[in-house]
């Protein structure tokens, strides 16, 4: 008791972040399916910035690892059913990034993080923030620059660039299937991100008037090169190259 009460307030202080350090560690060890510890812990020690640019967007994807298909491990393509002829056709050109779970965290659009891009089967729910197991997605950086562009677009008109959250972006063709996608699904190809409309004007609650602000918007980014899908409040973007509405 008398060291303790020896210690002057810095030293209880770094004590005390100390032991908040070990209980993180342990729990999110022990207790993989605890994302938002995780993502609290992965902030507390790691430089997260929100993305806002396509300056900060590059850097990001540059660090990333770059694998092509063939090495991909053979059991997470059977898998997710990328080793189907029809599928394996399609997508055996593409580049894939390989990241552990701790990349899971990171920020890649606004305060979007990668855990929103990667396809929903990766299963990585099942291992911890300490895991070195890969998982593998595509993305084109095309789409997502264009999801930053719509934020800053949000922003410059007075609303909360923050209102539009990403809620899917690349599908394995297994999962694709998994969730009722299109055989020709344009998230297979990493170019397509299906966006959820939120409280867009700031007024507590989102509405259609949320939607309403989005939709002139996302259209003069889109143009003519990329489909623009509208649902009730979420909508599907792509850069399909050619102009696609529904």
């Amino acid at each position: 008791m008398k060291f303790f009460r020896r210690l002057k307030p810095l030293s209880w202080i770094l004590l005390s972040l100390v032991a908040v350090s070990i209980v993180y560690f342990l729990v999110a060890r022990f207790w993989p399916k605890t994302n938002v510890l995780e993502r609290v812990y992965y902030d507390w020690t790691h430089s997260n910035p929100y993305v806002k640019n396509r300056g900060q967007l590059r850097e990001f994807l540059n660090n990333l690892e770059r694998v092509s298909y063939e090495q991909i491990p053979d059991d997470f393509r059977r898998r997710t059913g990328m080793n189907r002829r029809a599928e394996r056709e399609r997508i055996k050109r593409q580049r894939f990034y390989a990241v552990t779970k701790k990349d899971l965290y990171k920020k890649i659009a606004g305060s979007n993080r990668l855990m929103s891009i990667v396809s929903g089967d990766n299963q990585y729910g099942r291992h911890s923030i300490f895991s070195d197991e890969k998982f593998y997605f595509h993305i084109n950086p095309s789409i997502l620059y264009r999801f930053i562009e719509v934020q800053n677009e949000l922003e410059k008109a007075g609303h909360d660039r923050d209102g539009i959250r990403i809620i899917s972006g690349h599908r394995t063709p297994g999962h694709n299937r998994n969730v009722g996608g299109k055989s020709e699904s344009r998230h297979m190809m990493g170019d397509a991100l299906d966006i959820k409309i939120g409280d867009i004007d700031g007024d507590g609650m989102a509405t259609r008037e949320d939607k309403k602000l989005l939709l002139p918007i996302l259209r003069r980014v889109i143009g003519n090169s990329g489909g623009l899908g509208v649902y009730a409040m979420s909508v599907h973007i792509d850069a399909r190259g050619f102009r696609a509405r529904w």
